[in-house]
């Protein structure tokens, strides 16, 4: 059976929390370098956990 282009099936998935995968301190050391650059005043603590 082939299967048309147009129906394919597409998702993205975000796993902000790493509830499927774990990545350690990796998701709070982005958080920081992202916001290091704009709003430094935030703790990533503090929005990564809001």
């Amino acid at each position: 059976m082939k299967i048309d282009e147009d129906m394919k099936m597409k998702a993205v998935l975000f796993d902000v929390y790493g509830t499927l995968i774990s990545t350690g301190t990796g998701s709070i050391n982005a958080v920081k370098s992202i916001l290091s650059k704009k709003h430094s005043e935030i703790e990533p603590e503090a929005f990564y956990a809001e």
